[in-house]
């Protein structure tokens, strides 16, 4: 109780369970709505009043967009770490030889991320193994069918990701109750138009929507 403010990543929705937070305020677009609700819903756990603020710039969406952009591989990216182990297997002259995650990233002409992804999906279905230097060993190769079955679940959780964000967005930029809209996404809609505490409620936006919202809920 002795610190008033806290700047936190989003790591605060799931580690703080104090109940007399009196405000959160996100000072960037969270991914999604559940996301967004989660962190949110650490003040007032007390049962009095909170204040939770969202400050909201268009330009979020496109870093949010810039970081999903480079989250999931396609199929060639997992193609090119696999043909990336094949050759230092032909240098080295030694079938299995081993490569730190570092050098083999630093090998490649894709984003960091991506190869992360990509190995960690290898090493599910057993075609890369990893000791506890973090060195990397292919150990069964995958022909391209095999490649583009395992990344059509990325490709549907890319898809997914984006229709978050817009329901993200929407809640950001929205001039309906807020509460009504979080509890529409979770399907659990009331018969309430308006909860009367959220800014849309208590002033309701112009018809002009500012360059820079600040929404509160």
């Amino acid at each position: 109780g002795d610190v008033r403010v806290m700047v936190a990543t989003n790591a605060f929705g799931l580690g703080i369970d104090k109940p007399d937070i009196r405000f959160v305020l996100h000072t960037q677009l969270p991914p999604n709505l559940d996301a967004y609700y989660q962190e949110a819903g650490r003040a007032g756990r007390d049962g009095k009043a909170s204040s939770c603020v969202l400050i909201y710039f268009y330009e979020d969406r496109r870093l949010r967009q810039f970081l999903q952009l480079g989250r999931y591989p396609a199929a060639e990216d997992v193609v090119a770490v696999l043909n990336a182990l094949r050759s230092i297997d032909l240098q080295q002259g030694t079938e299995g030889s081993r490569v730190s995650a570092k050098v083999l990233a630093e090998r490649l002409p894709i984003a960091k991320t991506k190869v992360q992804v990509a190995v960690h999906l290898l090493k599910q279905v057993g075609a890369v193994t990893q000791n506890r230097k973090r060195e990397l060993r292919l150990i069964k190769p995958l022909d391209d069918a095999d490649v583009r079955k395992l990344t059509d679940e990325y490709r549907d959780r890319d898809e997914s990701d984006r229709s978050a964000l817009e329901s993200m967005e929407f809640y950001a930029r929205t001039g309906y109750c807020r509460w009504k809209v979080l509890l529409e996404h979770f399907n659990e809609s009331d018969s309430f138009e308006r909860c009367g505490g959220c800014d849309n409620c208590v002033d309701p936006p112009s018809a002009q929507p500012l360059k820079a919202e600040y929404t509160t809920a």
